[in-house]
């Protein structure tokens, strides 16, 4: 996914170009971009969980300030569930998302499924529905709390800028 052969500077807050592009480099950059999109809760979830198995508990501080600790969370937790093993390019995160709770043969085939009938995250629920005792809400499952650091709080001292750990009450 590079570009060193495009004018384009990419900051935070916006996209710069040093020259106006032509037509097929706004194709390769548009390309570009859409991958980088759709690989963004791929690979945050795939990098807390090689920092947790690194710094253990500690990788939790890596949430940058201002992020939702539960959306990093729903990113791991996918990651863990669906490795890389079982990831179908051409699916989005949420089609995997949907199925992650299920077991790996199970999340092969309805992944298979989805790909190759080309079905909506919202048709990959009902089709799952439909042929399994999954009711209403269970295919939502959400991470287990219960040993996470992520479901802790960090504070952030206001003087010194030192993070520690406070566990959700």
């Amino acid at each position: 996914m590079s570009n060193k052969n495009l004018p384009v500077k990419y900051e935070k807050t916006y996209l710069g170009l040093s020259k106006r592009l032509t037509w097929p480099e706004a194709t390769q950059l548009s390309d570009t971009l859409n991958r980088m999109e759709e690989a963004a809760q791929w690979w945050i979830g795939d990098f807390l969980i090689i920092t947790e198995k690194e710094f253990g508990e500690k990788y939790a501080q890596l949430v940058p300030e201002g992020k939702s600790q539960d959306t990093w969370r729903k990113y791991k937790w996918v990651c863990e569930r669906a490795g890389p093993g079982i990831r179908v390019e051409g699916l989005s995160f949420s089609h995997h998302e949907k199925v992650a709770k299920l077991t790996e043969e199970e999340q092969r085939q309805w992944l298979a499924e989805a790909k190759d009938k080309g079905l909506s995250v919202s048709d990959l629920v009902k089709a799952i529905r439909a042929s399994s005792s999954i009711t209403d809400g269970e295919d939502d499952e959400a991470p287990d709390k219960t040993n996470d650091p992520l479901y802790r709080h960090v504070i952030t001292c206001p003087n010194c800028g030192h993070k520690w750990q406070k566990e959700d009450d």
